[in-house]
């Protein structure tokens, strides 16, 4: 147990503990509690900064005053205001033409009764745009296991049941649509940049509903222990100048959630702005790995280095797609399948980093 002196000097550290992370939380979501949340390039996100202490000890008369300056900071900040709105999966209105055509041939896609957005050529439920929603085939009432006859009950119902089971008709995992996902009103824009970026990606045959339901089948755990980080003393100092130091690094770039790094790398495909985001990622991992967090917050820290490691990665294919025509993925199935992994693995960085922000506040405010 990190804090264990007296009872209510413990309970006092917790309560800043908790305040710390109810602002990181409110001021951009750099956990990725949520599926959207954050703030644009430029909002100034602080919750540490030069109006509380200088130095700060574990006695509890610091405790205290660091624990009044954190309130203070979160009832006079304006981004404590941002209004959130809510969307779902199937809010998303997006249907790309080159989903359509993996689908559907020429005749068809001709005839909307059948590749139109609405239809349900396979009579399972769900529309064609359902359906690249959630990653199934438009063609087949039964994606999962290919046909209705079969002892697993998942691969009994049609993907219109998975669904409304919650189950993936892609993969058989978890996967709830109606779940909603958050967004700062501010950050409303992004919304709008989805259904663009989902076109660009589906037409460098990258689709992001198959790639986040398949990124549940990826374990980055072994590749998060390999990056070794130096730590300091769970103490109350240490971890508020880390989350203080963590958000100014990351403030550049905003949230750090599936949906919205996706869009983001896939906003454009003019190679110039796809270099300037190399460059923000190149020097987000810089500067993360010079932070040193508290020994509780190391898995946090290990985490983030690993998203913004796998921006990256991602990033320089993308540009090697957008620079160089001889590399054309599509020509290169096996290009192609080593290129997709790397985006599955973004994408499972992200949610690896959500588990683990999840386990670091509950064990800094465990009782």
């Amino acid at each position: 147990m990190p804090f264990q002196k007296n009872t209510s000097k413990k309970n006092s550290l917790r309560q800043v503990i908790a305040l710390i992370l109810l602002g990181v939380i409110m001021f951009g979501g750099w956990f990725g509690y949520s599926y959207l949340s954050g703030g644009f390039k430029n909002t100034p996100i602080a919750i540490l900064d030069n109006s509380l202490p200088k130095q700060v000890d574990d006695s509890e008369q610091k405790v205290k005053d660091l624990t009044a300056a954190l309130q203070n900071r979160l009832k006079t900040d304006p981004y404590n205001k941002i209004v959130i709105q809510e969307i779902s999966l199937f809010d998303i209105n997006v249907y790309p033409s080159k989903w359509q055509k993996k689908f559907f041939n020429d005749t068809q896609i001709q005839n909307k009764l059948i590749s139109g957005a609405d239809s349900d050529p396979d009579k399972d439920g769900l529309t064609n745009r359902q359906e690249f929603l959630v990653a199934s085939n438009p063609l087949k009432a039964y994606t999962l296991c290919g046909e209705k006859k079969s002892t697993d009950i998942n691969c009994a119902r049609n993907d219109k049941e998975n669904v409304d089971a919650k189950i993936s008709p892609l993969t058989g995992f978890g996967f709830d649509v109606t779940q909603k996902i958050k967004v700062n009103s501010t950050e409303a824009v992004v919304i709008d940049n989805f259904k663009e970026s989902f076109d660009i990606a589906s037409s460098e045959d990258f689709d992001f509903p198959e790639i986040y339901q398949l990124a549940g089948t990826v374990d980055l755990s072994p590749e998060l222990d390999k990056i070794e980080i130096s730590t300091l003393p769970d103490e109350v100092a240490n971890i508020g100048r880390y989350f203080d130091a963590r958000i100014k690094t990351l403030q550049e770039y905003g949230a750090l959630d599936e949906f919205t790094g996706f869009s983001k790398i896939y906003k454009t495909s003019d190679p110039k702005e796809v270099l300037k985001l190399k460059d923000v990622f190149e020097r987000m991992v810089k500067d993360l790995k010079n932070l040193v967090p508290a020994k509780s917050q190391k898995k946090l820290h290990q985490a983030t280095i690993l998203a913004f490691t796998k921006n990256l990665e991602v990033v320089n294919l993308r540009i090697d797609y957008l620079t160089k025509p001889e590399l054309k993925l599509g020509d290169m199935p096996e290009s192609k399948a080593k290129s997709k992994q790397k985006y599955i693995e973004l994408m499972a960085s992200y949610r690896l980093l959500a588990k683990v922000a999840d386990e670091t506040n509950k064990l800094l405010i465990k009782e």
